[in-house]
């Protein structure tokens, strides 16, 4: 998927997520908010309408992380500005390990 196709799946998930702050959320849950001034929206690697939406909210002293899908918030999860260096931490390891060098795969047989 090329960095055009990304970027346009996330204006279609922005304008979705507006939507949802507008109109409503999940059936059953709390009142919807208006999105966070200060945030991020990272597009599923899969294309289509998931992604990751970062959403800083200083005055709890927390980041919440949540699922969409489309214009309806499927999980969420809240994690301290304590805990946010560790999570950045796990992030990073994990992609130094994918820069290393990696020995062929032998065909099986």
């Amino acid at each position: 998927m090329s960095r055009n196709d990304h970027a346009a799946d996330a204006v279609r998930l922005l304008r979705g997520l507006a939507g949802a702050a507008r109109h409503g959320h999940n059936d059953g849950m709390a009142d919807p908010t208006a999105l966070p001034v200060r945030g991020e929206v990272v597009v599923d690697a899969r294309g289509g309408d998931r992604a990751l939406r970062a959403s800083w909210h200083p005055e709890h002293g927390l980041v919440v992380l949540s699922v969409w899908r489309g214009a309806r918030c499927v999980a969420t999860v809240q994690v301290t500005a304590e805990e946010v260096p560790h999570l950045v931490d796990v992030l990073v390891r994990g992609l130094a390990t994918m820069a290393e060098p990696r020995p062929p795969l032998r065909a099986a047989g």
